[in-house]
């Protein structure tokens, strides 16, 4: 999914509209269309159904020995602007790597802009930091993601809803219910239970933007006429709007479909009938009691983990990286693999008889999903969680952690308290005993901190542990 990439085919889309009214359509779908998508820059050359399948797969050729190069070197480069320390940085790189593969794929092999970036996103995802990468390009996606759809709705035309009712329909229909209902059986046929393949279906039951590129695609090969194109952007946007419907009409689907199939499969005699399918089975129980459930194993989690294993205390880490966990489990530290707000995952690491819970990621709402299960599991249960603004910590300490240590907060005063020290032992022949102390002397001598505009006591008492 590449919104910024496919803005392109919006644009070249109005202007293809704009181009048929002048009566040009011809020439601009045979051979601008063409060098557009497959680098035909040389000759125009008319596109048939025989001979489709050899300029299609021609790129593929060209582009594998330099993804095989490319999958080594993005990685690298990524890391290499991961280690200057700068968000700003690594955002920039980001779309500086994206954005200039997507275009030397596009110039240097003759695919279009769209696939480019496309393989560009395959070759960031060979990163240990592709999650980050999404995480930090996020903003400029979201930007680009709504001039997309501005686009596209500008490009949809609400009259044709009344002058071609039925095919619209029609197309309506194959998006919601045909794809859905296929969609439904090839995971049943895979044996996975009825809820798993309702939420499925449900997703499916829409077309997102990479259709509009495809679409595109045949409209400039001639194989798909303009009508058919417009059909595809209506069903879309159409489809997009009814998805959430199509999820509460499988939601109240599943009892009786459930129903159904359990009584079909009890009540006769039919041997060719397939047994019930059954739940996945949950995750082993760890068999720790009064340990310590570490949440994340990033620096701040290691460090939470050093420590306890210096203090020869019990404790376990669900992280879920595959790769980290795997690297616990071979220095003999119990990991578990997975999301900790999954409450199954979660309980796989017996909440009920732990005795502290540390939280160390730093997406908040995740981190209130998890305090919220294991407050849930053990209302004694001592949970310490991390926070970046005085927002979150009001926001944790609601849904029942003990303690919420703000970071900026534990950094002020931590740099406070060695300034004090240094300036006590610098002065202490000069300041009275008896005199009152004010600004960091006073912050250092009567163990509180105003950091965050109240008294340290103060935020203990709400659950914010200044130090």
């Amino acid at each position: 999914r590449c919104p910024m990439a496919e803005l392109g085919f919006a644009h070249h889309h109005a202007g293809e509209e704009r181009a048929q009214r002048e009566g040009n359509a011809k020439q601009m779908g045979s051979a601008e269309g063409n060098a557009q998508c497959y680098g035909e820059h040389t000759e125009t050359k008319q596109f048939t159904r025989a001979g489709l399948g050899h300029d299609v797969e021609k790129p593929r050729y060209d582009l594998a020995p330099d993804y095989e190069h490319q999958r080594n070197v993005i990685p690298w480069l990524l890391n290499v602007v991961a280690q200057t320390g700068s968000r700003e940085l690594f955002r920039l790189g980001v779309l500086a790597i994206a954005l200039g593969v997507a275009f030397g794929a596009a110039h240097l092999f003759g695919v279009s802009f769209a696939l480019g970036a496309f393989f560009a996103g395959m070759v960031m995802s060979e990163s240990e930091l592709s999650h980050r990468a999404a995480e930090e390009s996020l903003p400029l996606r979201d930007a680009f993601a709504v001039l997309f759809f501005i686009s596209v709705g500008m490009l949809f035309d609400p009259m044709s809803l009344v002058r071609d009712p039925l095919p619209l329909l029609g197309t309506l229909a194959i998006i919601l219910v045909g794809k859905s209902v296929a969609a439904f059986f090839i995971v049943r046929a895979f044996r996975r239970p009825i809820s798993t393949a309702l939420t499925i279906s449900a997703s499916l039951a829409q077309i997102g933007e990479f259709s509009f590129i495809l679409a595109g695609l045949g409209v400039s090969l001639n194989l798909l006429p303009p009508a058919g194109r417009d059909l595809i952007l209506a069903g879309a946007i159409l489809s997009i709007f009814l998805n959430p419907v199509m999820f509460i009409v499988a939601e109240r689907m599943r009892p009786w479909i459930e129903k159904r199939s359990k009584g079909e499969i009890t009540a006769g005699d039919n041997s060719d009938v397939e047994p019930s399918i059954s739940e996945p089975e949950p995750l082993p129980q760890t068999l720790l009691v009064g340990h310590t459930i570490v949440v994340g194993y990033g620096q701040i989690g290691a460090g939470i983990a050093e420590g306890l294993q210096a203090q020869t205390s019990p404790f376990l880490v669900i992280e879920d990286s595959p790769k980290v966990s795997a690297s616990l489990k071979d220095k003999a530290i119990e990991a578990i693999t997975g999301n900790a707000s999954d409450s199954e995952i979660l309980e796989a690491a017996n909440p009920s008889a732990a005795r502290n819970l540390v939280i160390a990621i730093p997406n908040a709402f995740e981190a209130g999903r998890v305090t919220a299960l294991a407050r849930a599991a053990n209302p004694e249960i001592n949970i310490v969680v991390r926070a970046c603004s005085k927002a979150e910590a009001q926001y944790l300490h609601d849904l029942g952690a003990n303690s919420v240590i703000l970071g900026e907060a534990e950094i002020a005063a931590a740099m406070a308290k060695a300034i004090g020290t240094e300036i006590k032992r610098k002065n202490a022949d000069t300041v009275s005993e008896g005199a009152p102390q004010t600004g960091i002397m006073g912050i250092i001598s009567d163990g509180t901190t105003d950091i965050m505009g109240k008294k340290g006591d103060d935020m203990k008492h709400e659950g914010v542990v200044t130090g």
